[in-house]
Formats: C-alpha cells, sequence, structure tokens
C-alpha cells in the first residue's frame, strides 16, 4: 500500500510539470515560428485550405516556382535564367541580387604556355583519350602533339586554329588521332557557364565548350547531339564535338585530377565531373585564419531554395550559409560545442527541455522544504503523522487502512 501511495504521489508530480511545460510552450510558440523562419520553409494555402503557396504567391502543390530573373512564377524551372556568365572575366553570376552570388574560375586558368591533361580512367587497357584544355582560354595547339595541329572531321571540315579543348587518341599499334572539341565550326556560342543544379544552386558549376570538329549523328544508344551541323545544305548531318566540365564545389581539393572516368552521354558530347575548390561560390562563409570554406566542417548551401520549391516573403534575409557538421557551429563552422543543426532540425527547443528538469527538481525540493518536519516522521516509522500531510490520505480507526482526507467514506 505504501509502495502504491509514493507512485500516486510521483504521478501528480509528473503531471504538474508537464502542466507548467505545456503552458510554457504555448507562451513560447513564436519559437516554432522563429525556426520556419531560419529554414525557411512557409507553406500557406488558399482561402479553401487546398492548395499550397509560397510568400510569392506562386502554387507549390500546382507545381510553380518563382523566378527572380523574370520576377513572375512559372511552371517550367528551365525556362527561368537563373543567372548570367561573363567568359571573358571566366565568372557565373547567380541572382543579381543582394543575396547573389558567384563562381570564379578565373584564378585557376593557365597561361598560353600550358594546359590541363586529364586522361580517361576506363579507356581500354590498349586504347588511350586523353583531353586537352583550359578554362576561358584557348590551347595552344603546337604543344600538343603533332595530330592535334590540323584536325579533320567526319564532315572533312579541316580545323587548325586553337580551341579551348582537345580529344587526343593513341593506340598501342602505333595509330594516333585528335580532334578539336570547340572553335571549329559554326556554332550558336562556342563556350558557357552554368549550375550544375539550380535547385542547389551553391553546389557547383560547369564550363562547356562547343563546336568542335563533326562526327556522325548516329549514335542511337545516346541523346540527340547538342549541336546539329548541316553540310553544304545536304540533308545530312552532324555533332559537333563537345566537351563539358562538372565541377563539384569541395574546398579539399585544389588540384584537378590526372585521371577522372569521360563519359559520352550524348553524340561526341564528352564530359568530366571532378570535385575541387573552383566549384564553390567566392561568397560562401570562410574561416577568418585557414580561410576554408565552412572551415572544412561543414557545406556552403543557398537557403533561398529548399527541395525545389521556393522560399516564403523574406527572400530579402536568404543567402549563403554554412550547415555544420555535429559538434561545430558558427557561420563559418568556426566553433566547436554543442549546439549544431541538428538543435534546430529536430523542433523541439533545448532551452524547453532544460526548463522541463529544472521545474521537476524544483517541485522536489519545494515539497521536501514544506513538509520536511512530515517526512521525518516517515523516516522515524510514524506513518500515522506524516501520510495525511504527504499523500492526501489518513489513518483508518482499525489500523486496516487509509480515508481519504476528501470523504470519510472514501476507504481504501
Amino acid at each position: 500500500l505504501f509502495n502504491n501511495l509514493v507512485l500516486v504521489t510521483i504521478m501528480k508530480l509528473f503531471v504538474i510539470t508537464i502542466l507548467i511545460n505545456l503552458i510554457i510552450t504555448c507562451i513560447s510558440s513564436d519559437y516554432h515560428e522563429a525556426l520556419d523562419i531560419r529554414n525557411k520553409r512557409y507553406l500557406n494555402t488558399d482561402d479553401k485550405g487546398n492548395e499550397d503557396y509560397d510568400g510569392h504567391g506562386c502554387c507549390l502543390s500546382c507545381g510553380e516556382f518563382f523566378c527572380h530573373s523574370l520576377n513572375k512564377c512559372i511552371d517550367d524551372w528551365d525556362s527561368c535564367d537563373l543567372g548570367y556568365y561573363d567568359s571573358n572575366e571566366c565568372k557565373y553570376y547567380y541572382n543579381n541580387t543582394i543575396q547573389g552570388f558567384a563562381f570564379d574560375l578565373s584564378s585557376y586558368q593557365v597561361d598560353i604556355n600550358d594546359y590541363y591533361e586529364v586522361s580517361d580512367e576506363v579507356s581500354h587497357p590498349k586504347q588511350h583519350f586523353k583531353y586537352y584544355f583550359n578554362l576561358c582560354e584557348k590551347v595552344n595547339s603546337n604543344l600538343l602533339p603533332d595530330s592535334c595541329q590540323k584536325t579533320v572531321g567526319t564532315a572533312t571540315e579541316t580545323c587548325s586554329d586553337d580551341a579551348f579543348a582537345y580529344q587526343y587518341f593513341s593506340a598501342d599499334w602505333d595509330y594516333e588521332t585528335c580532334y578539336r572539341l570547340s572553335s571549329c565550326v559554326k556554332t550558336e556560342k562556342n563556350i558557357e557557364l552554368g549550375l550544375l543544379d539550380p535547385v542547389e544552386p551553391a553546389s557547383g558549376i560547369y564550363i562547356k565548350y562547343y563546336g568542335g570538329n563533326t562526327c556522325a549523328n548516329s549514335y542511337a544508344d545516346k541523346e540527340a547531339c547538342d549541336a546539329v551541323i548541316t553540310k553544304n545544305g545536304y540533308n545530312t548531318t552532324y555533332c559537333g564535338r563537345s566537351f563539358r566540365l562538372n565541377i563539384n564545389c569541395n574546398d579539399e581539393i585544389k588540384e584537378i585530377p590526372e585521371k577522372e572516368e569521360v563519359e559520352e552521354n550524348a553524340g561526341c558530347a564528352y564530359e568530366a565531373t571532378i570535385n575541387h575548390r573552383m566549384g564553390c561560390p567566392i561568397q560562401c562563409p570562410r574561416n577568418s585564419i585557414t580561410k576554408r570554406v565552412c572551415s572544412g566542417r561543414g557545406l556552403c548551401f543557398y537557403s533561398g531554395y529548399d527541395s525545389g520549391e521556393t522560399v516564403d516573403n523574406l527572400i530579402d534575409t536568404v543567402g549563403l550559409e554554412c550547415i555544420c557538421e555535429k559538434g561545430f557551429y558558427g557561420d563559418a563552422c568556426e566553433s566547436a560545442g554543442m549546439l549544431t543543426m541538428a538543435a534546430y532540425s529536430t523542433g523541439a527547443p533545448v532551452w524547453l527541455l532544460v526548463t522541463f528538469v529544472l521545474l521537476f527538481i524544483l517541485t522536489i525540493f519545494i515539497l521536501i522544504a514544506t513538509s520536511f518536519d512530515k517526512i521525518l516522521l516517515l523516516f522515524q516509522g510514524d506513518f500515522e503523522g506524516a501520510l495525511p500531510f504527504l499523500f492526501g490520505y489518513r489513518a483508518a480507526p482499525d489500523g486496516r487502512g487509509f480515508y481519504s482526507n476528501v470523504q470519510d467514506n472514501d476507504y481504501i
């Protein structure tokens, strides 16, 4: 019986503490609103509550997005030109507003007497493909193998001017050939810079060269040519060779690899993907001492977009920020400690949990302080004197149980 009474008392204390915390949670409901603002994930509904809208009035549930450059809602993401590039500066500018940022490849350009060389690591053991290129600058063909001095395409065009990129093939049976991957045949553009992923614009950038030597437009197992060439008005069409370098943001890597897989996703459109620090926006938060992006302890992230959904009407507050690894915090993840992004993503404020524990302990202390003499009687074995105050019951006259202090006939 005594154990049951102690259990009832503990339950009373627990219920009281829960009620107090519920009151605090209701009062501090603005915390959750602030959390939503931080995560930039407002979703609103119309008057009928049927559809989700963002702060720009775009119907998210209808598949609409807000395009900053067009300043309107659209349903085709590819139709939104999110930024622009300057090939002379070798820079790409995203979202030309106060929240915008830029990628700068110019500091990784090599001079006229040098170039980058990447070997395709999945080449046949006796067949070897190499790719020579520069960044927004042409490669001097006189520095390359003799077969690259003058190149001939499938459409019999001959090119001898310097190009941004070349493909060189050699075989163990004493055979070699070379093709220009840009600046050979006329196309709409020779060079292009853009985002790897418009939904996560800070994740990286690509640079692509167009208008190389032609090849046959007959790759049924691949995508269509991205540059179709027609020779002298004939019905025969050709693909213009191209080269694209995808650059993921990785601040730890400062060298372009000598070997990498080069894919041919479309007809004669060659594509390599690398990790490199030049794939990180120059505005990413950096450690003031090491100059590392997010101090090498986190991910540079553009908070203006979340899984393709546009943000709320607080668009002026978004920008580049660091998502820190567990155990680090700060604008550039420069501080070590317990405050991490996980604390924000759980949806439960840490201080509320601390308050819960403190209130529970405080309740125990108050009970002890106000009934110390009764507790002392309990330890001395005087249950009849201690129980009425502590548990709300008094001993039955016959000593065989207890009566409730509220109703005399409530016998247990």
